[in-house]
């Protein structure tokens, strides 16, 4: 129902809307397979920031994703949900101009906030960056208490996409050829790009690797 209200530019009728409140738990019932891909039909439907915000409004986000979802309705938690509605913008950004992100960069996005608080409680226990968001994605997105199942070959991509992130502050020697040289570093880009941005960060660092790309 959301799927296509957002998609058609519909309203959804009032006992419908009582209907998906109150039932919405019966979501769970679904396979986790199921889960998994009618919300990739919800991201790529062209809409997916307004199913964002319907999913948070009817809170069937708290039955999707319920760790995320209570992670972003902490007390002064807007910023966390503004990057949720962001990366699913860029998403319909991408839709319109008649691109398909991968998966594992779709998933990147719309985690990569969450994994990087989960990281930070991690590194201030001594571990290293990288190994941090590794083992804050991986432990999240491989839970087998999830409610969508995401697939493992999926997760160890967006596993790499995030591990990346701390290399591209290594801006010396022969470090940053290496780092374009790996598979997965165009998603790793676009992730640091876009949370350069989000976050108003690394903007020296991100001027740096634009001007090291376009001569390259």
């Amino acid at each position: 129902a959301i799927r296509f209200a957002c998609s058609l530019d519909l309203n959804i009728e009032e006992s419908a809307r009582k209907a998906i409140v109150e039932l919405r738990d019966k979501l769970a019932l679904a396979s986790r397979e199921r889960l998994y891909d009618e919300f990739l039909k919800l991201a790529f439907c062209g809409q997916a920031e307004k199913v964002a915000r319907a999913l948070l409004e009817y809170n069937l986000l708290s039955v999707l994703f319920p760790e995320m979802d209570a992670w972003m309705r902490e007390p002064g938690g807007e910023s966390r949900q503004e990057w949720f509605f962001r990366a699913l913008r860029q998403v319909d950004v991408w839709k319109k101009a008649g691109l398909k992100p991968d998966e594992p960069l779709l998933w990147a996005l719309i985690f990569g906030d969450y994994h990087e608080n989960l990281a930070a409680k991690w590194i201030q226990e001594g571990c290293r960056p990288a190994d941090a968001l590794v083992r804050s994605t991986l432990g999240h997105m491989l839970n087998p208490e999830s409610r969508v199942q995401i697939p493992k070959k999926i997760a160890h991509e967006v596993v790499r996409i995030m591990a990346m992130q701390p290399h591209f502050e290594r801006t010396t020697g022969a470090k940053p050829r290496r780092l374009a040289a790996r598979p997965s570093f165009s998603h790793a880009f676009v992730y640091f790009k876009f949370s350069a941005n989000l976050k108003s960060r690394n903007k020296d660092l991100l001027e740096w690797w634009n001007g090291q790309l376009s001569r390259s």
